[in-house]
């Protein structure tokens, strides 16, 4: 275990770990000094999501240690803009405010700052965001960090939601707690006496921006989502065959329910303009792009750029 911004040791390499922007919490940046050169490792970043500032801080605190190594990702290195979370929610905001049934929202499940932007949408617009349990578990043990801003599981825009398990008889009162709690996980447990449940989110649809991941689907079957309930889907876009099959069976599910598809999504990495900042303001002596489809394009910033294209190649300070 180790702090952001505080040095730490593993036998004679001194390692500076920094907290970058992503789309997932926890995403951390290195300057890793050595007694053969520096090299600075990005880990997956971006510029434009609610820690734009802590990527900042890490980019100067690179360009002041004048790396020897540049190892840094390229996922987006054909990509010229970046949306800001905050055009997101804004969307997620117009985009419900519309709807007169169900706003149901798919998200990745561990991305935080996404969730918030859901919850802040709901905030504005009178509603109330449902989760899943995973989700408050999540959110109760990030709640442990000192400098999380992710949501917590106590505000009372946020609703958790428990799916229907084998045994189905949650909220069906005639059975008692520990029937339906043998139903669930140890750890889902302690949440089910203040979750809702599809009879809840049924009988006020208009109230409720819900999570519904593509293994929730099965969920609308009790919820039977009225005329004029949306989808919106802030995740990205499918990019091999396995992903575009996915997809194809989310929507036999959308359309089979009458509901209307919505997008809204801005990426967890970094631009190309971002990119090209960071390796021009860090002006490391050798540059290792990875995490790309496109290493190339780090030539056109770099004089030394270092592409290891194969399985087992690898570069010696």
């Amino acid at each position: 275990p180790f702090k952001f911004n505080e040095t730490f040791h593993i036998d004679g390499i001194e390692v500076e770990p920094y907290r970058v922007d992503h789309s997932l919490s926890g995403a951390t940046g290195y300057i890793i000094h050595t007694s053969s050169g520096t090299i600075v490792y990005t880990g997956d970043f971006r510029f434009h999501g609610r820690r734009e500032k802590e990527t900042a801080a890490f980019m100067e605190a690179c360009k002041e240690a004048k790396p020897d190594v540049l190892i840094i990702e390229g996922t987006r290195v054909d990509s010229t803009t970046s949306k800001k979370e905050a055009e997101v929610e804004d969307e997620i905001c117009d985009i419900s405010s519309k709807a007169t049934g169900l706003s149901v929202c798919n998200w990745s499940v561990r991305d935080t700052d996404r969730m918030l932007s859901f919850l802040n949408a709901a905030k504005k617009l009178g509603k109330k965001l449902a989760i899943s349990l995973k989700q408050a578990y999540l959110l109760d043990e990030l709640a442990k960090c000192g400098d999380s801003i992710a949501p917590k599981t106590d505000d009372e825009d946020l609703a958790l939601y428990a799916n229907r398990k084998s045994w189905g008889v949650i909220g069906d009162s005639k059975w008692c707690d520990k029937i339906r709690d043998e139903d669930y996980d140890s750890w889902e447990r302690p949440y089910l006496d203040r979750a809702v449940c599809y009879k809840d989110i049924r009988a006020n649809q208009g109230d409720y921006l819900m999570f519904c991941s593509n293994f929730d689907l099965k969920e609308l079957i009790d919820i039977k989502p009225v005329g004029g309930s949306v989808y919106i889907k802030s995740v990205c876009e499918p990019f091999d065959a396995e992903m575009e099959m996915d997809w194809e069976r989310i929507m036999n599910w959308i359309n089979h329910f009458g509901i209307a598809v919505n997008s809204t999504h801005v990426s967890g990495h970094a631009s190309g303009p971002q990119l090209k900042e960071f390796v021009e303001q860090v002006n490391a002596k050798n540059v290792i792009p990875l995490h790309t489809e496109n290493a190339k394009a780090f030539q056109n910033w770099s004089k030394n750029v270092t592409i290891l294209g194969n399985v087992g190649d690898n570069f010696t300070l």
